[in-house]
């Protein structure tokens, strides 16, 4: 091989090598590119990327908040108000406009009107969220406040005991029920059908009773005398 066959030789081999080195040099900056915007002088301005990683699942969850439990709570209240005014009539007015406004109502309710004295008492019945704004109201009628008072009364331990009764109750009269199908004489029929009378009797009385503390709970009462 003469020498310039061998200095092309070398040269053809340097070229592939700078060949191979380029494309390997744009394949990793295209890679790794960041975007970007034009701007208007026409100059390209890059984008910021974000590198932070997605949290996992595990750490999302426990970052969430956690909900109260709901105890489903059940409290009576009870406020009593005694109210000396200087307007009857302008008082009853604001008490009964004032009830209704809150969504609340007259459960019972007696006035004395005569030469001498004008007097009402009534019991009323709100919405537990609306009593003390009530009571707050009917406090600030114009005269003397004579009584305020409020009482509660947690009847929440109560009402579980009762439900839980009430469905125990329900699967013997099943079981009750199950037996009187199968009773074979007129004398198991009878004791079978007494047995599910008493236990419907019983299921009836703690359904109501479940209902009424329900009732209470959901709305306060507030006795309100006034003269």
């Amino acid at each position: 091989m003469t020498s310039q066959h061998f200095l092309a030789a070398c040269l053809l081999l340097a070229i592939l090598f700078s060949c191979n080195k380029a494309i390997e040099e744009k394949s990793a900056n295209s890679d790794e590119q960041v975007p970007a915007v034009t701007q208007a002088d026409g100059k390209q301005q890059p984008i910021p990327v974000s590198t932070n990683q997605p949290d996992s699942v595990a750490s999302v969850l426990n970052t969430q908040p956690v909900a109260d439990p709901d105890w489903d709570k059940k409290i009576i209240k009870t406020g009593t108000l005694q109210l000396e005014v200087t307007d009857f009539k302008k008082t009853n007015d604001k008490v009964h406009n004032s009830i209704r406004q809150l969504g609340g109502y007259i459960a019972s309710e007696e006035q004395t009107v005569n030469e001498e004295r004008s007097q009402s008492e009534m019991t009323i019945k709100v919405p537990v969220s609306q009593f003390e704004t009530l009571m707050n109201e009917l406090s600030s009628a114009e005269g003397k406040l004579l009584v305020r008072k409020i009482e509660t009364d947690d009847v929440t331990s109560e009402t579980i005991d009762t439900k839980s009764r009430l469905e125990a109750k329900k699967e013997v009269r099943e079981k009750y029920l199950a037996f009187l199908k199968q009773s074979k004489n007129m004398q198991e029929v009878l004791q079978a059908q007494a047995e599910v009378n008493a236990v419907q009797e019983q299921i009836e009385s703690d359904a109501g009773r479940v209902n009424y503390l329900s009732h209470q709970a959901r709305y306060s009462s507030i006795r309100l005398t006034y003269f």
